[in-house]
This record gives structure tokens, sequence and C-alpha cells, in this order.
């Protein structure tokens, strides 16, 4: 299990400084997270996120902070990022 913490202010904007911490857990070469998040634009917000590492080179990465937004209809935050990155 690895822990990890956040905390950040978003310059510029109008939403209060937040902070985050994820719990990840890893079998073999896939790394599962669960991520909580206070702050920001909305207040509570409860995330995910997936990671392989493949072919000793390669990076592919799926995550959302906002899965909670899906639920609440006062929430204003949407969205997930993904990613593929290859290390030389």
């Amino acid at each position: 299990m690895h822990l990890e913490g956040e905390a950040g202010w978003l310059l510029f904007a109008t939403a209060n400084p937040y902070g985050s911490v994820k719990f990840t857990y890893i079998v073999d070469q896939d790394e599962f997270g669960l991520k909580l998040r206070y702050g920001g634009y909305d207040g509570f917000h409860l995330g995910l996120s997936y990671r392989l590492s493949f072919l000793n080179r390669w990076l592919f990465s799926i995550e959302s902070d906002y899965l909670t937004s899906m639920f609440d209809d006062h929430s204003s935050g949407h969205g997930a990022a993904g990613s593929l990155a290859v290390y030389f």
C-alpha cells in the first residue's frame, strides 16, 4: 500500500484551497488508487485511478477526481484524464 498527500490552490480562480489523500494498492504491475479530496470548487470529492506498467518502458494511466459529481446535482466538477507514456 502506498499513501500520497497533496495540498494546493488554483491560481487566478474562484476555488478554495484544497487537500487530498490517495491510497494506492499495487498488485504485480497494476496500481489501483482511491482518492479523497476536499476543497476546490465544491467541497468533498471521491476519485479512482488505475495505472499499468508494461514492456518495461510503457505506462498507461487513467484517473478521475470527481466521481461524486455524477451523483450530486450541486457539484460542478467533472472529468477524467488518461495518458500513455514511454520512458527511454
